[in-house]
């Protein structure tokens, strides 16, 4: 071959090796940065220094992978489970980081706001809404930051209504659906941006319990039956706050008993 012919065919290579650069997609982050203000809060028990305030390319969530740029760990990709869409608009991603079999990625995204979990390698990242479109997001300890309070007895309230027979009950009611009924307080709409948000965290919930329950071969799911904003101040002890719920008559939340 001669050399002029040589360099020629080399250099068309080249030229089109270097197009195929410039028109190769890029893959765009789930996150970008956004501007705080001191009004944002980091997640409750948020490690030093591990949280930064972003918005959502919520668009991203109907697509079956997800480019996780945290920022506060390494960049990682989650492939999708599982997608629902609900009749309101709203809908919640489920998957996995990709190699990583015991991690779990929640995702719960109302019309402007998206609350998610992301957890892998013995580390949880927490996405929380913040109103005006933005989200906090913060690295927390992986263990329980909210450990579950002992039961709370519960009196005989059908004294007075025959009880059904057994087999009517199990014909009634069989266990495998759970309705939910999720009530929350002004503080937590202002803490969350506003009612998206806190739905969106709701939803969230709903969500990774199902989930739990699917991994530990529960037939038993929740449904969410139904929301509402009433008008209570915590206490700042959520046994008070429990048994003020359960109560019919004390004057606190008696509006949520006609629910």
């Amino acid at each position: 071959m001669k050399p002029g012919l040589s360099a020629f065919i080399l250099a068309l290579t080249m030229l089109g090796a270097g197009n195929s650069w410039a028109t190769a997609p890029v893959s765009t982050g789930l996150f970008r940065a956004a501007v705080s203000d001191p009004s944002i809060r980091p997640a409750d028990k948020a490690l030093p220094g591990q949280t930064r305030v972003v918005r959502v390319n919520r668009g991203q969530l109907r697509s079956g992978r997800l480019h996780l740029n945290i920022g506060l760990g390494p960049v990682m990709t989650a492939e999708r489970e599982r997608l629902v869409e609900h009749g309101d608009g709203s809908l919640t991603w489920v998957g996995r980081i990709a190699g990583d079999a015991q991690s779990t990625v929640t995702f719960a995204a109302g019309a402007e706001s998206v609350a998610g979990t992301v957890r892998t390698g013995g580390r949880l990242f927490k996405l929380l809404p913040a109103g005006k479109g933005r989200h906090v997001l913060s690295e927390v300890p992986p263990g329980d930051p909210y450990p579950e309070l002992g039961p709370i007895p519960v009196g005989d309230t059908a004294v007075s209504s025959p009880t059904p027979p057994a087999d009517a009950l199990a014909v009634a009611d069989d266990g495998s659906s759970v309705d939910v009924l999720a009530l929350y307080t002004p503080a937590s709409v202002n803490r969350y941006g506003g009612v998206d948000g806190i739905e969106a965290l709701i939803q969230l919930a709903i969500t990774e319990t199902n989930q739990a329950y699917l991994n530990s071969g529960v037939v038993t799911r929740l449904r969410l039956a139904h929301t509402a904003l009433v008008d209570y101040t915590e206490s700042g002890s959520m046994q008070t706050d429990l048994d003020r719920l359960r109560s019919v008559s004390d004057g606190y939340m008696d509006e949520a008993h006609a629910l």
